[in-house]
């Protein structure tokens, strides 16, 4: 991973609407206080002459290589100039070639003694601006206090008439320290957070350790480097993010909860662990309210450990009262369809999410589609899929392959009398196009059911470019006849899950449910209309108690590019 992709990563996380005329107060509910040093109070500041004889003989030069986007500032202090004095200063990075050394503004925390004796120390919020010798310094160490900074030097050069052959003339001192940060102190086996840096190990935890960064940064007000672990030695004061090459990393385990993440302490390490790497970037997300609600002055000492999880509270994963079985739909996205691997990570990350959707809100019974051969594979590294069975159906177009659909189920809750599977004549895709069966008994009360997983055809696209339904219309007809042979053999109940590729409201649907004196379960609860192509369907003597959409298909929580559905049903007496 190149070094410029971390500090760009940077620059969007730590943003405080950077710069298009920002040049308010940064944050009127949290008022800064003005507290100088003793040096800063005996400080004189000298005059400068930033325009006479209709110029000036000052450059903009700005910092570079700290992960901050200082020039972005720097255009906007050059914007401002040019607003009031219709001078336009030229601009230079610190440290190219022909940069000045004379009659500068500097900004942010350059490589000149001037800068480097007020942005040392400094925190998020702080800044200093003065004039000191030929220069005029604008000390801070990122965008939060940049706009309060360029307050005071708008203040000082608003009243310039440009018109006039008056020279304009500054002598400035003021400095001011933020005290409103969430965490006043911070230390690790006594050492200051300040002198930490951050440090991780894959490309995929680079989010994560950007993220803890602006959350240091906003919370505490230091803004700590970041690198990978092959980037420079071990300090003994780094916070590692994930898996890495420092020994301090490896001694701490990383929790077993699917989507559990720990804070620990080790050798004078500050460690972040998780189960995965969705886990992983969101609890650097929780970084800051992780550390706040231990209170405004933290002392960590080695042997420290806290875990945390990003599900929601257990009561929100309860079954509704009276249920007999829990329904979930779950279109997981096949790797075999994917063509763009930064917007849908590879399966072995999404399937974090799945796991932990499947142990957090514990169905009874799931239909599953586009499960791949490399969800396969995952599912073989599952810890707790001793506790179900899976049946699908093998492909008869690739050797060796397993179709797409299937139906996973509690061995513990459900009994699986029957099954089988019905290949649909009309298709376009031997992976997906099965309809695959099932009649199962609730171990609790002996009630029984027909289950049924499947995945209608896409659209179709005519020659003129326009849309048809394919082989929809003909794989429902299809669906209608299997389920009428399974109920006139079985007199059951019927429950569907799929992945229907066909809205609620659409001719095709409405037809399908009248024909099946079925309903759509979101509908039993909910009226407003919703054009889902995830359903769970029901015959109507089954009894809808609950109805969630699951959101696994948004970041960080990417498990799919479909919400998944849930349904807890009553089954009829």
């Amino acid at each position: 991973m190149k070094h410029g992709f971390r500090w760009i990563m940077a620059c969007v996380l730590l943003s405080c609407a950077v710069f298009s005329g920002c040049t308010g107060k940064e944050n009127p509910d949290t008022p800064t206080d003005t507290a100088q040093t003793p040096e800063q109070q005996g400080f004189v500041p000298s005059q400068i002459t930033l325009i006479e004889n209709g110029g000036s003989a000052y450059t903009i030069v700005y910092a570079s290589g700290s992960g901050v986007d200082y020039r972005a500032i720097a255009t906007d202090v050059q914007r401002q100039i040019e607003k009031y004095t219709g001078i336009k200063l030229p601009m230079s990075r610190d440290g190219s070639t022909g940069a000045p050394t004379e009659n500068c503004i500097l900004v942010g925390p350059t490589s000149f003694a001037q800068s480097m004796a007020v942005c040392d120390g400094m925190r998020a919020h702080d800044y200093t601006v003065r004039t000191d010798g030929t220069h005029l310094v604008l000390g801070l160490i990122g965008e939060k206090a940049a706009g309060n900074a360029l307050d005071v030097l708008i203040d000082a050069v608003a009243d310039y008439d440009e018109t006039s052959a008056s020279p304009l003339v500054l002598s400035l001192n003021e400095s001011v320290t933020f005290t409103g940060y969430r965490l006043r102190s911070f230390t690790v086996e006594g050492v200051s957070l300040s002198e930490f840096a951050i440090v991780y190990g894959k490309d995929e935890n680079a989010d994560a350790a950007l993220e803890v960064q602006a959350q240091i940064f906003d919370a505490y007000g230091s803004l700590l480097p970041v690198y990978m672990d092959w980037e420079a030695d071990p300090t003994g004061h780094e916070i590692l993010v994930g898996e890495t090459k420092r020994p301090a990393s490896k001694s701490v385990a990383a929790p077993t909860d699917a989507l559990g993440y720990a804070w620990s302490v080790s050798d004078g390490n500050l460690v972040l662990k998780s189960a995965g790497l969705h886990s992983l970037i969101r609890g650097a997300g929780l970084t800051a309210d992780h550390f706040a609600a231990l209170g405004k002055e933290i002392a960590l000492e080695n042997g420290y450990t806290a875990a945390g999880t990003i599900h929601k509270p257990a009561w929100e994963a309860a079954w509704a009262a009276g249920t007999d079985i829990r329904v979930m739909s779950t279109n997981v996205l096949a790797d075999t369809y994917i063509v763009d691997w930064n917007a849908y990570p590879h399966v072995e990350h999404r399937s974090e999410m799945f796991f932990a959707a499947v142990e957090y809100y514990q169905p009874a019974i799931i239909g599953a589609q586009e499960f791949d051969v490399y969800w396969w594979r995952e599912w073989n590294k599952y810890a707790h899929k001793d506790q179900y069975a899976i049946h699908t159906a093998d492909n008869p177009r690739v050797s060796g392959e397993k179709y797409l659909s299937n139906i996973i189920y509690r061995t513990d809750l459900l009994e699986m009398e029957e099954g089988g599977n019905v290949y649909y004549k009309y298709n376009t895709n031997g992976r997906c196009r099965v309809m695959c069966w099932g009649v199962f008994k609730v171990k609790a009360t002996g009630e029984r059911f027909i289950f049924l997983n499947t995945h209608w055809d896409v659209d179709g696209v005519n020659a003129d470019g326009t849309k048809n339904p394919g082989y929809k219309p003909q794989q429902a007809a299809e669906t209608v006849t299997m389920l009428r042979d399974l109920q006139a053999k079985y007199d059951l109940p019927v429950i569907c899950t799929a992945d229907w590729n066909t809205q609620e409201t659409s001719d095709i649907m409405q037809n399908f449910l009248k024909e099946m004196d079925m309903v759509i379960t979101r509908q039993v609860l909910h009226s407003e209309q919703i054009n889902y192509i995830d359903m769970i369907l029901a015959t109507k003597d089954v009894s809808v108690l609950r109805w969630d959409r699951l959101e696994y298909h948004r970041k960080p929580d990417l498990g799919t590019d479909h919400p998944w559905v849930m349904a807890d049903l009553k089954l009829p007496d």
